[in-house]
């Protein structure tokens, strides 16, 4: 994060009761009444769809233009012009504004549409849902802090879209928004067909078995238990070897609880769909008793660091050998791992390679397994712990 490049904005008026809101509009979602009122014009709406299908494998993001007001005591935001944010830093799972992305902004802003405000950001999620990361709040908080301005995200993977306003010092999910057009002109909205993506999108995750957030949840879900079914294995073998030691066995523990809680609120969407809720407490299920396994490996193994005294050698163990595979008939195929040192300009696609392992088969379980909010950023002489089969 040291070479984000922050640029305030200054308050800008309101344009008051000279603002028409639109009076031709559908509605997506569910719109609360204490909420911002989001209006987003049809074309830009469908130009932002498609601009999120054009690369998959990377986010990425626009400035969204338009007026606001204050009508009847709510705040209206009617978004009618959009600016892609050229000279990114992107990646996969990261979007950086550079000082170039905001002197283009500011001059295509000047020459085209000199009578628009920045109301907002648009960015993608490519197959990962729709929430702000901790990366994306503090651009949210940094660069568009004004109470009118919003967030936007599109997963053109998932076809789930959603916008963010600041409400209570919070920034918070809309129910729902509108989509606008000039009067008498209909508005309609075709379904993003993810299987004509562009050669870009080959590296893209696949859609899963169940639509919308069902199917966001059922899949976290089954990652989860999985690497709670490696962590269990892991933690029999370390302990037999007394090498794993009680700061890594609770930090894994603890991300994978971070982990359910960052999804809870996808699960809680899956309200009436009986099957996806049976499945979803089995794998909840699952996961508190491979759970309440590791906590017993973490007694015994504290029980055994607690017997072997001042006599526990302080140096670092030698890397184990990797555990011989298991198969749970209820639970999938259990993993061996090997403890990895990071050389000098390796990256986790390069290890993965090594092993003869796909990074976008056992991308969430490195990640998950070594604590890694953000694959680009590791380092030379790192050690990870990575399953090979």
């Amino acid at each position: 994060m040291d070479n984000f490049e922050i640029e305030l904005l200054d308050e800008q008026e309101s344009s008051g009761d000279e603002l028409q809101l639109p009076v031709n509009f559908i509605t997506v979602g569910t719109v609360e009444p204490d909420d911002i009122k989001v209006y987003i014009r049809q074309d830009v709406y469908k130009a932002l769809e498609k601009y999120s299908l054009e690369d998959t494998a990377h986010e990425r993001g626009t400035m969204i233009l338009g007026e606001y007001s204050q009508a009847l005591g709510k705040t209206h935001v009617v978004i009618s012009e959009y600016i892609e944010a050229k000279y990114t830093d992107a990646s996969a799972s990261t979007l950086t504004f550079t000082h170039e992305t905001w002197d283009y902004v500011h001059e295509t802003q000047d020459r085209l549409y000199p009578d628009k405000k920045i109301v907002g950001w648009q960015h993608t999620h490519p197959g990962y849902g729709i929430f702000l990361s901790n990366y994306d709040i503090f651009i949210h908080e940094n660069f568009f802090d004004l109470p009118f301005q919003v967030a936007y995200v599109i997963d053109p993977v998932q076809d789930l879209r959603g916008f963010f306003q600041w409400k209570d010092g919070k920034i918070i999910k809309l129910g729902g928004f509108y989509i606008y057009d000039d009067p008498g002109k209909p508005i309609k909205i075709a379904k993003a067909k993810p299987a004509a993506l562009s050669a870009k999108t080959a590296g893209a995750a696949p859609s899963a078995k169940f639509p919308g957030a069902a199917k966001a949840a059922i899949a976290v879900l089954s990652v989860l238990t999985v690497i709670s079914l490696v962590c269990t294995v892991i933690l029999f073998n370390r302990l037999e070897n007394q090498s794993l030691s009680q700061r890594e066995l609770s930090q894994r523990v603890d991300d994978q609880s971070g982990a359910i809680a960052e999804y809870g609120d996808i699960i809680g969407d899956t309200d009436g769909n009986e099957d996806v809720l049976r499945r979803i407490d089995e794998l909840e299920t699952t996961i508190a008793d491979q759970n309440k396994t590791i906590d017993d490996l973490r007694n015994n193994l504290q029980q055994e660091e607690n017997n072997s005294g001042e006599n526990t050698d302080s140096t670092q163990p030698p890397e184990p050998a990797p555990t011989e595979p298991e198969t749970n008939p209820g639970n999938g195929t259990l993993f061996r791992c090997v403890t990895h040192t990071v050389s000098s300009g390796e990256t986790l696609t390069d290890i993965c390679r090594s092993y003869n392992i796909s990074w976008e088969e056992f991308s969430g379980i490195i990640l998950s397994l070594n604590g890694i909010n953000d694959p680009d950023l590791i380092f030379e002489g790192q050690k990870l712990l990575i399953p090979i089969g």
